[in-house]
């Protein structure tokens, strides 16, 4: 439920804190969740509550969670207002908003586990709602894109560390919402001969040739974010590094074409020397991480022989950035990293270094 507080800086501003239902039995909560739906028109106020529960207010468990989402959606499409309905979407979506909800979430994180339900469940709406995976992403990726640039920016502003980690989630958060979508939306277009990767002929209003081009740098951000915050904090609320390596193919290997040049590029001038040792490191490390997921991917073969020539480029760029490093556990970590890419390499385009 929403009450009013008082800060001497803030003045007076609305707060979420949980109900009674927090305390109750899972059983007990699905079923007063239940007979929300029969109850008609529920106020915006009720709508933000509810999306602060799923963002991870008042720590229920992920089954209540779901209900909660479903009925979030149910109800912002009930009042036939579009605005609101794609606005709780986005919040469901992107684990954050511009609105009070973010900040009521602070120091509340509920788990990576939790964000990954409340994106797909939104997304399926998102994508239910729209017609189609292509108008879902056409309708959310653009708003998407700009929450990342946004907090991806104030991130790289930032002089106080925790900040800057705390931004770094979001960013996270974000750009998996971002993700689960594109992924949605490609293999659906990959399984109709007569589409493109954007499902039909671009219009010059179309927003996803400017979504499709900025994912190689979005791929890259990505994975090091989850490499830093994991290596600062083991049980940071991101995605394993692994695991954003995995996600990040996923949508490539859906739109190879389209994607695998580019990203190749990409993390190749990303290593780049005379940065400082940390930043150097995880980006040895990013590029390892999407290396071998990509060449690890039987489905991209094909394309991976046709962008050998990039390959190679970035493989040169680890294999130097490697030998050049500073002694010490690193080094040890990345040199295995990189004799097992250079294996699988070896055996798939014959590229011997």
């Amino acid at each position: 439920m929403a009450k009013n507080t008082v800060d001497k800086n803030k003045g007076t501003h609305q707060i979420f804190v949980p109900g009674p239902l927090a305390s109750l039995p899972e059983s007990t909560q699905c079923l007063a969740i239940d007979i929300l739906y029969h109850i008609p028109g529920l106020p915006d106020s009720s709508l933000n509550t509810i999306a602060y529960v799923a963002l991870g207010g008042g720590k229920f468990p992920i089954s209540t969670i779901v209900r909660f989402v479903d009925l979030a959606i149910f109800k912002a499409a009930e009042v036939n207002d579009s605005a609101h309905f794609w606005g709780i979407l986005l919040v469901l979506v992107s684990g954050t908003s511009r609105s009070g909800v973010e900040k009521a979430t602070e120091g509340q994180e509920a788990g990576w586990q939790r964000h990954e339900v409340v994106v797909h469940a939104g997304c399926r709406a998102a994508v239910s709602a729209a017609g189609g995976s292509q108008d879902a992403l056409e309708a959310l990726g653009p708003a998407l894109l700009d929450m990342y640039r946004e907090k991806k920016g104030t991130a790289n502003n930032s002089t106080n560390g925790e900040e800057s980690s705390s931004r770094n989630i979001g960013i996270a958060k974000v750009v998996y919402g971002l993700l689960t979508l594109c992924s949605a939306t490609f293999i659906k277009n990959q399984k109709d001969e007569n589409k493109d990767w954007c499902g039909r002929e671009a219009s010059s209003s179309s927003s996803l040739p400017i979504i499709a081009e900025a994912l190689p740098e979005v791929f890259l951000d990505y994975v090091r974010i989850c490499i830093e915050c994991t290596a600062e904090d083991p049980v940071v609320y991101v995605a394993r590094p692994h695991a954003a390596a995995t996600a990040a193919v996923k949508v490539i290997a859906a739109e190879p074409a389209l994607l695998l040049g580019p990203t190749l590029r990409a993390a190749a001038a990303s290593i780049s020397p005379g940065r400082d040792n940390i930043t150097t490191t995880s980006a040895i490390e990013t590029a390892l991480l999407l290396l071998l997921d990509i060449a690890g991917n039987s489905n991209l073969e094909p394309e991976l022989v046709e962008c050998s020539r990039e390959a190679e480029t970035v493989v040169k760029a680890i294999k130097n950035a490697v030998e050049t490093k500073d002694g010490g556990v690193h080094r040890a970590s990345l040199s295995h990293g990189l004799h097992r890419l250079l294996a699988l390499l070896s055996q798939k385009l014959g590229i011997e270094l």
